[in-house]
């Protein structure tokens, strides 16, 4: 039997954006400007196999991070996670601040420790890898899909 857990993976993704647009009566045109202030954001991460390793719902925020990592990051504000962290791991999300890319990372500030997503947007979503970064070099660990979620869905849950 052949797997298809990927290409799975981003059929849920693309049935819920539409099921979304449908339910909210928010079908509006996406635009790939990056990663904004505000934006909530549904993200999946899948091993090489396909398996749904984590995922997650962030918030865009214009905070800057802490990091050993060179360049501007700002915080990602993590709304949910499962599996859920740790209560004793703290490490902080951020994001590079991009027009097309989008690049992450779930631990910016665990100096050599890091678990960056690196991708493209596009009108879509997010597609990209994910893995780890440190001083015994770097792993891609699988891919990993996001998309935004629509801002009358996030009123919808807050009421």
């Amino acid at each position: 039997m052949r797997r298809v857990a990927i290409p799975a993976a981003v059929l849920v993704l693309l049935l819920g954006a539409i099921w979304l647009a449908a339910d909210t009566g928010a079908a509006q045109k996406r635009d790939p400007a990056g990663l904004e202030p505000g934006d909530v954001w549904s993200l999946v991460l899948v091993n090489e196999q396909g398996t749904i390793t984590r995922s997650l719902l962030v918030r865009v925020t214009d905070r800057t991070a802490r990091s050993c990592r060179g360049g501007t990051w700002n915080r990602l504000e993590i709304l949910e996670e499962r599996p859920a962290r740790n209560p004793g791991d703290q490490a902080e999300a951020a994001y590079e601040p991009s027009a097309k890319d989008a690049s992450m990372d779930l631990a910016i500030d665990v100096c050599d420790a890091y678990l960056p997503l690196h991708g493209r947007i596009s009108d879509v979503g997010i597609e990209g890898t994910h893995g780890t970064l440190g001083l015994r070099g770097a792993r891609t660990a699988g891919r990993f899909y996001g998309m935004k979620v629509p801002s009358p869905l996030l009123r919808k849950a807050a009421g």
